[in-house]
């Protein structure tokens, strides 16, 4: 991990924590689950969905936290997470991906379905020097909808695209996505609902 990003790790684990207690603390039965990281942290639903979303989770905080999951017996769960992993973990594609299918496996038992990633608009990150570009993101997306099985797929990308990065319209920093853009994060999510 580059050391600029330590201070942030060390915030997210803090986080991850209190949150995982948080899912932990008050289970309930629910249709639609949605897990992942801060896109689906920061994602006000208006439908009938809930969400397990910790921001800069990776997919190995995703797999420490799946019991969570279980505890809320959902009928279909959906799974938006690895662009983090990017950041966070120095992995290749591949082994994102290992680890999304190995998610996918643990949850064999409800209807999965993983959220591809979105693309990204890298002009607006404060810290210039990351891994997470526009191309690094389209190649995990692209092993991501090749690789994983078991489990329905959601392609989102294309409708967040303007030229090769994130429609400045739809986003707050070049990454996380505004009302505008969670109007249509939800509208697609609702096709499967």
């Amino acid at each position: 991990m580059n050391p600029k990003f330590k201070p942030i790790w060390d915030v997210i684990q803090k986080d991850y924590e209190t949150k995982v207690k948080h899912f932990h603390a008050y289970p309930k039965k629910v249709n639609h689950i949605l897990v992942g990281d801060s896109m689906v942290a920061y994602y006000k639903p208006t439908i009938d969905i809930h969400k397990q979303g910790i921001a800069g989770d990776t997919t190995e905080g995703l797999m420490k936290r799946l019991d969570a999951i279980h505890m809320w017996q959902p009928h279909r769960v959906f799974i938006h997470i690895g662009t983090n992993d990017i950041v966070f973990t120095n992995d290749v594609d591949e082994t994102i991906v290992s680890r999304i299918q190995r998610i996918v496996d643990a949850l064999s038992m409800y209807d999965v379905y993983v959220i591809l990633p979105l693309p990204i608009d890298p002009s607006y990150f404060e810290i210039q020097e990351q891994p997470r570009t526009s191309k690094r993101v389209f190649e995990l997306k692209e092993v991501m909808k090749n690789n994983i099985s078991n489990a329905k797929i959601i392609n989102m990308y294309d409708a967040f695209l303007c030229g090769e990065t994130l429609c400045k319209s739809l986003h707050i920093d070049g990454l996380h996505l505004n009302q505008q853009g969670y109007d249509i994060y939800e509208r697609l999510i609702k096709v499967y609902l």
